[in-house]
This record gives C-alpha cells, structure tokens and sequence, in this order.
C-alpha cells in the first residue's frame, strides 16, 4: 500500500483490528458500529494526509446539527464518541504512517445530560393495569418486576433463581447481560 495515499478506510480497518486484540467485545462492537454508520460514509475515502483539524470540527458539528428538518441530528454524547474513536484513529495513523499531527486541535462536544420525563402516575397505572391483566406473559411479568424495582432491562435478563429469596422477599442483582451484535464475517469494511 502506498503510504502517501493510504485512506481513512484502511486506517479504520487497521484500527479495528488492533483494537479487537484489546478489547472486550461489547467495546468492540460499539466502535465497529460507529466506524460503519458515521466515519466511513463521510470520511472514509479520504486520504489521511488530508485530514485537518476544520475537517473533523466540520464533521462533529454536522453530527450534532443534522439537516436542516433535524434529521440525523445526534445527541451531544453520541457526537463525542464518535469523535473519540475518530480522534484515536487519526492518532494511529499518525504513528503508523509518520504523518502528523493531523487534527491536533480538534474539539468535542461538551456532554450535555438530557433530562429525561417520567411517567405520570396516571401512565404508571394505565401501564401496570396492563401488565398486571397479561402478567402470565413473561416480557409483561419482566416489566412489571421491572416498575416495581427499577431494575434495568440488562439486570432483569440476567436474573437466576438462585437470585431471588423468596423467603426473605428479596431480590439480588448480581450479574447484567448485554446484547452484542456481531461483526458480519462476510462484509469487510
């Protein structure tokens, strides 16, 4: 590969497969997932050579704003790990190809908490009659555990029997489970 023409989609590739060696799957896939939904269909045929500082701000600030109906905006913590994962990537190029710094002052969107609504207790109680109607289901039992406890979706999913005391009336959360979604074998990058 001639190294003055190198892409940012080989240096993505190279990335990620240095990074599979370090990380736990769930990391991994988090940046797979964000390699191929944001930084290859924007960036990724450009040279790495090319890549400056006014480029990767232009591309953090079109993730936060979107278009202009609002589509694709993205959340403030979104834009700041895409940015991460492609801060660190430019940071292996650099290193790998000699060329450098390429995007040294690049910014990230500061992370803004969203505030997030609860249910009103009328929606509460239209919910749990629900639940409670078709509680022989077990995704309704689940979330039914679920609004009585707080426990997250993760936690509910990795309950065993030997977690619940039902002598004592107590639940413990000892474990959480997480889905992964695979790496695709047969589409490359």
């Amino acid at each position: 590969m001639n190294e003055t023409r190198v892409t940012i989609q080989e240096v993505c590739q190279q990335w990620l497969s240095m990074k599979k060696l370090v990380v736990k799957r769930s990391t991994y896939a988090k940046y797979e997932s964000i390699v191929k939904k944001h930084i290859l269909p924007e960036l990724g045929d450009l040279e790495l050579k090319r890549i400056n500082s006014t480029l990767v701000n232009s591309f953090t600030a079109r993730k936060l704003e979107g278009n202009e109906e609002g589509i694709g905006r993205l959340a403030s913590k979104t834009v700041r790990d895409i940015g991460t994962a492609l801060k660190s990537i430019l940071k292996y190029g650099e290193n790998e190809y000699h060329i450098g710094p390429l995007a040294g002052n690049t910014v990230l969107p500061k992370y803004k908490k969203e505030t997030v609504e609860a249910l009103t207790v009328q929606e509460a109680a239209l919910i749990e009659a629900y639940l409670r109607l078709h509680q022989t289901e077990a995704k309704c039992a689940g979330l039914l555990l679920g609004m009585y406890t707080g426990m997250r979706l993760g936690e509910l999913c990795a309950l065993r029997w030997c977690d619940i005391d039902l002598q004592n009336q107590t639940i413990h959360v000892n474990h959480t489970m997480q889905r992964i979604s695979e790496p695709d074998q047969e589409r490359r990058l």
